[in-house]
């Protein structure tokens, strides 16, 4: 595998919108790219110095595709690019950053005619490699669709492999600082598994996929493999239960696990975001849609924003122009939606791949065009001005009450079960609760059609809190 940097002279066309916010902030919205090749960002790294390193893929004037590489600065403007292949085909699979080494390690699958193996390798800043890997055998497919970087600076890549029998199974292969393989784990039960995503605790690797069940039917699956030797402990099945996927999982500053994908409304040509939260032992906590969309909305990624907050982006349709749009959404840790925004580059389809918060905000990749010819979409964008409250969650007694202020609908987080809530106005009287709507834990309330102060009583257990809320229109 070499960098291929003769070629940098394909990128054609370059539009940068650079927007300036009153807080002082440059965010931008680039898209850049050549007319016939399809490209794609597929991950985004912000380091120290605000510069910006972005993984994809790009088309060659030969027909084949390549890795690819570009340094871009805090405002957008590409710095240098590189292009890596080791046959006629190169198709990204994912990339991961190492604080302690300060490289990036990249993996994707090389296919040259019946031979699709896994690349693993290490690159610096300046684009050089440092080592590089190929995983597989002589014949079938074999591909990693994840990275994590884990203890000792060991790699954990998770993706498939050709099964047994029909379709794919899940590979996992855990790698030392080096590229040596450790140990391999796979897993294969029905037609074909496939896996997008691991999470690491302590001694346990919790591994995500696609479990499919029939035919154009699918379920989210939940590995627990032994991080010291590769076994499989157990696995769960989780659907909502209509045909369902998994993209990423992340791990919450709670020490949760949140996991985006989608599901089929009752419709099977509509999509929603569909996500899961999981308790540490990989236990699932609740399921839902996170967004009930008519037409099809997804998650592709996920990222923590704080300890409350979580983002995801991917695709979303916009009714205005018939287009889909990249956005970007902002959850709480129960799973409501508090802000979403869309991204349109003009072009008919805009996908969004990947998040990362950044020093100002976040940054967004994916891809503005049609499948057959793309270009790379990149967008830095500041984070809503918005009455959300995250950074103002307080507890007290283990309930949270959140945002402060609000808009009109407040929300409540509790450990455990809440017996009753009373809201009254600033004169202590009580006002009607007909309109509540909560569960045990987690509750939402949209009752308040007026601004000004309101007290909420909550009894949870043995523990009460009074809460002050300002309302804001």
């Amino acid at each position: 595998m070499k960098p291929l940097s003769h070629i940098k002279h394909w990128i054609t066309s370059v539009l940068v919108l650079l927007v300036s916010f009153a807080n002082g902030q440059n965010t931008f919205q680039e898209i850049f790219g050549t007319v016939e090749y399809n490209e794609t960002v597929g991950a985004i790294f912000e380091l120290e110095n605000g510069e910006i390193y972005q993984f994809g893929q790009t088309g060659t004037p030969s027909g084949f595709t390549n890795v690819s590489l570009h340094k871009l600065d805090a405002e957008g403007n590409v710095l240098d690019q590189w292009y890596y292949s080791t046959s006629s085909n190169s198709l990204f699979g994912a990339a991961v950053y190492s604080e302690a080494e300060d490289q990036f390690i990249c993996t994707y699958q090389s296919e040259e005619d019946t031979l699709r193996r896994s690349i693993l390798a290490k690159i610096n800043r300046n684009g050089m490699i440092v080592w590089q890997t190929s995983y597989g055998q002589d014949s079938g497919a074999f591909a990693f669709q994840s990275l994590e970087i884990v203890e000792n600076k060991s790699i954990v890549a998770s993706g498939f492999r050709d099964g047994s029998g029909f379709g794919n199974d899940v590979l996992v292969v855990k790698f030392d600082s080096l590229g040596n393989e450790i140990w391999t784990s796979t897993y294969g039960a029905d037609l074909n598994e496939v896996a997008w995503s691991s999470v690491t605790i302590g001694d346990d690797i919790f591994v995500f996929g696609d479990n499919q069940i029939a035919q154009g039917s699918y379920e989210v699956l939940r590995l627990k493999i032994d991080n010291s030797n590769g076994n499989v402990e157990d696995f769960a099945l989780a659907n909502w239960p209509h045909n369902s996927g998994c993209r990423k999982a992340v791990l919450g500053l709670d020490s949760s696990i949140y996991v985006i994908g989608e599901s089929a409304s009752d419709s099977i040509l509509s999509f929603s975001p569909y996500l899961m939260k999981y308790d540490r032992q990989g236990h699932l906590i609740w399921q839902k849609l996170v967004e009930l969309a008519e037409k099809s909305t997804t998650g592709f990624d996920i990222t923590v924003l704080n300890k409350y907050a979580l983002m995801y982006t991917g695709y979303s349709y916009n009714d205005e122009t018939s287009t889909t749009d990249m956005h970007v959404s902002i959850i709480d840790t129960s799973g409501y939606l508090h802000y979403k925004k869309h991204y349109d580059s003009g072009a008919l389809i805009d996908i969004g791949y990947t998040i990362v918060p950044s020093q100002d905000g976040i940054i967004i990749g994916g891809k503005a065009g049609l499948s057959q010819s793309s270009d790379y979409f990149l967008v830095k964008d500041s984070l809503p001005e918005l009455p959300i409250g995250f950074e103002e969650l307080r507890s007290t007694n283990n309930i949270y009450v959140y945002p402060v202020p609000s808009q009109g609908t407040v929300f409540f987080q509790s450990d455990v079960p809440i017996n009753k809530i009373l809201i009254m106005d600033a004169f202590g009287r009580a006002l009607s609760r007909s309109n509540y709507n909560w569960d045990s834990r987690n509750s939402r309330l949209e009752i308040f059609d007026k601004t000004g102060v309101f007290f909420i009583k909550i009894i949870a257990s043995n523990n009460v809190l009074l809460r002050r809320i300002v309302i804001q229109k």
